[in-house]
């Protein structure tokens, strides 16, 4: 769930400062083992592709943008 207010977070960056022009999430699908430290869970879907919170979020926030724009 911390995770979901981190994306949030990042993605309302262009709202809040213009000179942002496109924000990206590094990681959609955890990794495994790729790295020494909990950067293999920044992924919006667990290894297995079963969503975590933040997925369910960033598709809020993609329909909430689309719809304002």
């Amino acid at each position: 769930s911390q995770q979901a207010v981190w994306l949030e977070t990042v993605f309302d960056l262009p709202r809040r400062h213009a000179n942002v022009e496109k924000v990206f999430w590094a990681f959609y699908r955890d990794t495994k083992g790729m790295f020494p430290d909990a950067t293999n869970n920044f992924g919006v879907v667990r290894f297995d592709l079963s969503p975590k919170r933040a997925f369910h979020r960033l598709k809020d926030l993609i329909s909430n943008y689309n719809l304002a724009n």
